[in-house]
């Protein structure tokens, strides 16, 4: 088995897609234009999201903290998580700041624009 994609819905595909290639280098694969969204695909390496954008607005959402049913977050291991939390201060993310947990990793939680949660790792 392997792993395909991850999907969201998003408000803005360009605003989105530029966040997740200046922090973590993804780029756009393919984009498909439907009677009622557009779904486009970014990916890195074997890494590959799923952005739909609605034409029409959708209602937010009630509850954007961790205590929902669904899909909670998606986590990333990356090689410097020192210079990804600089890098993402710079471009305005809302990201907490490293720490450091016994296992030896390092984490730091953000929010993409829609404010869908990020746990980006290194070690």
């Amino acid at each position: 088995m392997k792993w395909m994609h991850v999907s969201i819905t998003v408000t803005d595909l360009d605003k989105t897609e530029k966040f997740y290639e200046e922090l973590f280098g993804f780029e756009r694969a393919k984009e498909l234009e439907k009677d009622d969204k557009t779904v486009r695909w970014i990916k890195h390496r074997d890494l590959w999201i799923e952005m739909i954008q609605f034409k029409k607005k959708l209602p937010e959402q009630p509850n954007k903290e961790n205590d929902v049913l669904g899909y909670r977050h998606i986590a990333l291991m990356i090689d410097n998580l020192d210079e990804f939390y600089e890098k993402a201060k710079s471009i305005g993310a809302e990201i907490s700041e490293p720490k450091l947990y016994p296992s030896g990793e390092k984490r730091c939680i953000l929010r993409d624009p829609d404010g869908n949660l990020i746990e980006v790792y290194s070690r």
